[in-house]
């Protein structure tokens, strides 16, 4: 669930060519200005796919919108089909207030970090996720993007 508020709208219209490493390329979404840098490429022949780090920054636009200061992995195969994405750190952010939330540990949170309608409604799907988890335990999920990656995608590291 935590996959659902990576900024994907924002990361699938970065031009992936290899000639924009190092780059900033600035991408408006949403009315928020976001500036993503294509860090480097990396061919995962084991997986046949092309992994893209990706450095995002936005200060957001309050409780509106999320700010980023975050690095991201995207996968894709060499057509450009997405694959996955995920926080390039050890912890997701996010990740570390549910489960200080979760364990009712307000202590170790930073209050700042709810003021987000992100973060709130992160908050609040998680706890119907785990209401409707329970309720429909006979019913798998199956939550993935479908969408192909926009610009370039480079194709020689």
């Amino acid at each position: 669930m935590l996959r659902e508020l990576y900024p994907w709208p924002v990361l699938a219209r970065v031009d992936c060519d290899k000639q924009h490493i190092d780059q900033a390329q600035h991408i408006e979404y949403a009315g928020v200005q976001y500036s993503v840098t294509l860090k480097s490429i990396h061919w995962q022949p084991d997986h046949g796919t092309y992994k893209y780090r990706l450095f995002v920054e936005s200060n957001g636009l309050g409780w509106h919108a999320r700010a980023y200061c975050d690095e991201y992995d995207m996968c894709c195969t060499p057509d450009g089909t997405f694959v996955t994405l995920f926080h390039s750190g050890r912890q997701e952010p996010l990740e570390k207030i549910a489960k200080a939330f979760f364990k009712r540990d307000w202590g170790n949170i930073n209050l700042q970090s709810f003021k987000s309608l992100a973060v709130s409604r992160f908050l609040a799907a998680s706890i119907a996720a785990g209401v409707a988890d329970f309720a429909f335990q006979a019913f798998p999920w199956n939550i993935t993007p479908t969408q192909d990656l926009s610009g370039r995608i480079s194709h020689a590291c």
